[in-house]
């Protein structure tokens, strides 16, 4: 993807840039601005509505950034990466409609462990996105127009 490319490049240069230990909406910020001077399409603290039952509950969420439309990236800055921020993102992806989303860390000396690429597809289309930062793939459910015979696995 040649987008991921652009902000996984641009997200090592922020973070040499201003380095860790800075709150998760400085890097946001910087991030946002650097992809904008790119020429990306960025769009911040985008609302993810929820329905539940049918019932449309209003803003529920906020993705941290939205790129070109179609890419999710969330930010952190913690000591830690625990697994619910995996599923955090996940949820966004689908609550979303969107199949690649990042999952960054800025508070780590080195960024380049800190990031995992998130790549939502199915079984009947096999679509993943391989790149050298791909750290993580999720087959999900719900984003293919076929019979709904998807399976979640990870890589």
């Amino acid at each position: 993807n040649q987008h991921g490319g652009i902000i996984l490049v641009t997200t090592i240069s922020v973070h040499h840039e201003l380095g860790p230990g800075l709150l998760e909406s400085a890097n946001e910020l910087a991030l946002m601005q650097e992809l904008i001077e790119k020429g990306l399409l960025v769009r911040r603290q985008v609302p993810v509505q929820l329905s539940y039952k049918g019932v449309n509950l209003g803003k529920a969420y906020e993705i941290d950034l939205l790129i070109e439309d179609e890419i999710i990236v969330e930010i952190k800055a913690v000591l830690e990466m625990h697994p619910i921020y995996m599923a955090q993102i996940i949820t966004y992806l689908k609550l979303y409609g969107k199949k690649l989303g990042y999952l960054i860390n800025f508070n780590e000396t080195l960024l380049k462990t800190a990031s995992k690429e998130l790549s939502i597809t199915c079984n009947l289309c096999e679509t993943l996105c391989f790149s050298r930062s791909l750290r993580f793939a999720a087959k999900m459910s719900g984003f293919c127009a076929g019979p709904g015979i998807c399976k979640p696995t990870f890589h």
